[in-house]
């Protein structure tokens, strides 16, 4: 049977008075080198803290010890308290122990003057602004065991060109390196979200995004007036279903110059790079079989692209409704046997076509209207081709010369009907 043992109210108030005594009487304070711990006697260690009360000036170049004592008893120094080190404005180095397994929100903030700072490997923690407007600081190791860079981390950093992440980082804070200084960052292959304005106002002249990513949060990498290259492996980023305002140009910026889609993508969702006005050369690696509505309106900068497999060419349907009219180059690559049936009719801004020598026939009217192509050779029409269509090249106004495969067994009505000015 079980006992129930019900203390009266003065006893539940003298119960909780000693509980807060002895939890007191396990912490204390001390000052060692200008700086205070925090000690907890329970485990015998101590976190430095922040006292504003005393105001003691530190050195420049300041050593955090492994171990504080008090009254002869030791305590090792697991911890970096919240602004522990803020608005120290003369401080410009310090060394951490390896002891240290945390670092509390803006423990460094504002340290202005700091250019220098040692992150230990066993650190699996650094909060929030934790050396957020380190104007000096030039760069920074983050450690293996941590697994998330919290908002605002190192937010204005602007001096901070160099940055080093390891695998086990899963998460990038939204701000966490705003108006740095960095031209390169090598984002693990472990990190599936990338928040708001992450790297706002950096260097980059390009970015990889790694297939683990899931998320990126609204200007995560724009504000970087030199970024020309976007290599994305993450079909989910990129198929998703998107408004407006979560196309890449609100992601990555409007002038970026070249987006590669690597062979993990296969699907190019709605709006997508929508407005994309700095667009020039999109790069398919692998097959894509769909792409969504409005994923290439107003990219009317957009002139090179470059397709891999037979997922959109073989269609029965116009590039042109895809990418525009505008665009001069396109270039197939990959296992492609056959060009669909108006597959590139009305893409009056064509000048230059590669096709590969694995393409064996060529559909209706899939050529047809491309005012813009003067020469067909090996390039266009490949020595593989054994059939073209009915009108396959009606209407291709610039048309002078075309060199027909000797291995064509079939050409269809009117494939180079309309074609006045060739002669060739």
């Amino acid at each position: 049977m079980a006992h129930f043992t019900l203390f009266s109210r003065g006893k539940q108030s003298m119960l909780f008075l000693v509980l807060m005594l002895c939890s007191l009487a396990a912490r204390g304070t001390i000052r060692v080198d200008n700086l205070w711990y925090e000690l907890n006697s329970s485990n015998m260690t101590a976190t430095v803290v922040r006292s504003t009360s005393y105001g003691y000036a530190l050195s420049k170049d300041y050593v955090v010890p492994s171990v504080v004592y008090n009254k002869n008893l030791p305590y090792t120094v697991t911890k970096i308290g919240d602004h522990a080190f803020a608005y120290y404005e003369d401080v410009t180095s310090v060394k951490l122990p390896s002891t240290i397994t945390e670092i509390d929100e803006c423990a460094f903030a504002q340290c202005y003057s700091l250019s220098s700072v040692n992150i230990p490997s066993n650190v699996t923690k650094i909060g929030e602004a934790a050396f957020k407007s380190c104007i000096s600081l030039t760069s920074v190791t983050i450690p293996r065991g941590v697994t998330s860079i919290e908002n605002y981390a190192f937010d204005g950093c602007r001096k901070l060109s160099s940055v080093t992440l390891y695998s086990g980082v899963t998460s990038i804070g939204s701000y966490a390196f705003f108006d740095c200084l960095l031209d390169y960052i090598n984002i693990p292959s472990t990190v599936t979200s990338i928040e708001e304005r992450a790297f706002y106002g950096n260097l980059f002249t390009s970015v990889v995004i790694p297939k683990s990513v899931t998320k990126i949060g609204t200007k995560a990498f724009a504000g970087n007036s030199k970024l020309e290259s976007v290599t994305v492996y993450s079909n989910t980023l990129v198929s998703g279903l998107k408004t407006v305002n979560e196309s890449f140009k609100y992601l990555f910026g409007e002038d970026v110059k070249r987006y590669i889609l690597t062979s993990e993508v296969t699907r190019i969702g709605t709006n997508t790079f929508y407005d994309c006005s700095g667009l020039k050369t999109l790069v398919t690696q692998g097959e894509i079989t769909g792409v969504g509505e409005d994923a290439f309106k107003y990219c009317n900068n957009l002139k090179d692209v470059q397709l891999n497999g037979n997922g959109l060419v073989s269609k029965n349907s116009s590039l042109r409704s895809i990418f525009g009219t505008q665009v001069e180059k396109y270039t197939i690559t990959g296992n492609v046997t056959s060009i669909g049936s108006y597959a590139f009719k009305g893409c009056t801004g064509l000048t230059s076509l590669y096709l590969p020598n694995t393409v064996t026939s060529i559909g209706e009217s899939a050529f047809e209207d491309c005012s813009g192509l003067t020469s067909l050779s090996s390039y266009e029409i490949p020595s593989s081709v054994k059939t073209i269509g009915r009108y396959a090249y009606s209407n291709c106004t610039g048309l002078t010369s075309v060199i027909i495969p000797s291995d064509v067994t079939y050409i269809g009505t009117g494939a180079f009907s309309s074609c006045n000015k060739l002669t060739n």
